[in-house]
């Protein structure tokens, strides 16, 4: 006997959704799988880039922000390397 995550309604087995709500409860097997992982997020604000994108054509300016990320990147990667316990 499935009983509904959602609405607490008993389901006999092999139900793919609730009888009583529609809940999918291969929705519920999917979470079950999911992980929390830790991440970290490097947030760059490039002084001037605003009006420079006023004056550049949008790919140059793509072209542009690109290289700052690898840039950015790379410099990121050295800091932490430094940090490793």
């Amino acid at each position: 006997m499935l009983v509904c995550a959602s609405c607490g309604h008993e389901n006999g087995e092999g139900a793919k959704f609730c009888e009583e709500c529609g809940f999918s409860f291969g929705a519920s097997q999917t979470r079950a799988r999911e992980q929390r992982k830790t991440v970290t997020v490097l947030f760059c604000d490039v002084t001037g880039s605003t009006s420079l994108g006023e004056t550049l054509d949008p790919e140059a300016l793509g072209l542009y922000e690109q290289k700052g990320n690898v840039v950015s990147a790379k410099k990121a990667h050295e800091l932490l390397a430094g940090l490793a316990v």
